[in-house]
């Protein structure tokens, strides 16, 4: 059973707009930005997924309309590991149908799921994780297992886990999922039972994350694996192209995992300075700890430097404080 890691790099990056909005209105979906100088975000995925699986199993989806960033990001992948979306219809059918072209080409596959802006201090606490998680995976392949990091802090911007017990080597049942608790109360009673954050990174074999969808979706699985079919082995889009224009947008967490928890496994990870670099609010932190732990600077693939987020980030606070 090989590994294989996918990761999602699709997204608007609508909730960091205007800090990933140049001087003349021009919008980098955040994955393409960089930090603080070097590598993309999505470059700094693609390196944390090489550490846990060989580098011709890296597929990554990606949207068309994109495409002037990711065409040199990914110049290094094969063809057939560039999974391309007509338009986005949220992370349901952006990991639906990439995981569909991975089982078509491997049936036996295992898959870590990564998105691609996040940003990890230590690297390291992070692969084994993963590693242990994808370990798990194929021992267990109808089980999903995710990823929960270890709080560092009280933070109401990220969705919790909540294990069902105690939780045994550093795995067990999942009872349920908090999306974004809004009262303090409410985190300090999350902290107490132990909910680890929800990192959205996880790893189960293809098989095990295409039975999820049969519950609430099962048409729309069926359609797309024909098209799938139709395009994949001549490297065409067209069967897609028409499939996507009928299809809403759908969260995989919200819309696919939640009612599932039976299937669902959670991985504790210790703290490793993990963020989603969802919000503003999520950003500036990491940047203050950035200056206090100053990172080799990369050379990055992209044919131009990346837009450097925290250069975005001081441009604002200058402007602000002007007024």
């Amino acid at each position: 059973m090989s590994t294989w890691a996918l990761v999602l790099a699709g997204g608007e990056g609508r909730r960091l707009e205007q800090l990933a909005t140049e001087e003349g209105g021009r919008l980098t979906p955040k994955q393409f930005c960089s930090l603080a100088g070097g590598l993309s975000l999505l470059e700094e995925t693609l390196r944390r997924a090489r550490r846990v699986c060989d580098a011709s199993k890296v597929c990554v989806v990606v949207t068309e309309s994109h495409r002037e960033w990711w065409a040199s990001a990914l110049r290094d992948l094969p063809s057939e590991n560039i999974i391309v979306q007509p338009t986005g219809r949220g992370t349901a059918h952006g990991i639906m149908l990439p995981v569909l072209h991975i089982v078509a080409r491997d049936p036996e596959a295992t898959i870590l799921v990564l998105p691609s802006d996040h940003y990890v201090h230590d690297e390291e606490v992070l692969r084994r994780s993963m590693r242990s998680a994808t370990a798990r995976a194929k021992l267990r392949p109808q089980q999903v297992f995710l990823l929960g990091i270890q709080p560092d802090e009280a933070d109401t911007e990220l969705g919790y886990i909540v294990a069902k017990m105690p939780l045994v080597g550093r795995c067990g049942p999942v009872s349920q999922f908090v999306e974004k608790p809004t009262a303090w109360s409410d985190i300090s009673r999350l902290r107490l039972q132990g909910a680890l954050w929800n990192s959205f990174i996880f790893a189960a074999s293809g098989c095990g994350l295409i039975a999820l969808f049969p519950k609430t979706f099962g048409a729309t699985l069926e359609t797309m694996r024909s098209a799938v079919e139709l395009d994949r082995p001549a490297g065409n889009t067209w069967a897609t192209n028409a499939l996507y224009r009928t299809l809403p947008s759908l969260d995989f967490a919200r819309d696919v995992l939640v009612g599932q928890e039976a299937s669902l496994q959670i991985v504790a990870v210790p703290s490793c300075g993990w963020s989603d670099l969802g919000t503003p609010i999520r950003l500036e932190r990491t940047l203050r700890r950035l200056e206090k732990q100053p990172q080799p600077i990369a050379q990055g693939a992209q044919g131009s430097p990346p837009l450097i987020l925290r250069e975005q980030f001081e441009r604002l606070v200058l402007r602000s404080n002007a007024h």
